[in-house]
């Protein structure tokens, strides 16, 4: 998966702001949020993503699996992300988009 092209996100205090523009709304990520978003500039994987946010707040990747790909998930319905041929799992219903 990867960040959709052209969204509006910025950085405040670290933390990253960004608006979804399916709804018009703003969102306020928190650091773990910030982490994620910043990983996401380039194609990864949710497992990659779960890896990098291990290593940076000193935790078990298994641990985040869950909570990571809540917050994907999230991503995704607000059209923030796309999934890419890496990501989608065969059968899944998701389209993959290759960039």
């Amino acid at each position: 998966m990867i960040r959709a092209s052209g969204q509006l996100y910025d950085e405040i205090d670290g933390k990253v702001v960004l608006l979804g523009r399916k709804a018009g709304n703003f969102y306020g990520l928190n650091e773990l949020g910030s982490a994620i978003w910043r990983a996401l500039e380039r194609e990864t994987r949710v497992d990659d993503l779960c890896e990098v946010i291990a290593d940076r707040f000193d935790v078990v990747p298994e641990s985040l699996h869950d909570d990571v790909r809540k917050f994907v998930d999230q991503l995704l319905d607000q059209d923030l992300v796309l999934i890419t041929h890496t990501e989608a799992p065969p059968g899944s219903g998701r389209q993959g988009h290759s960039t």
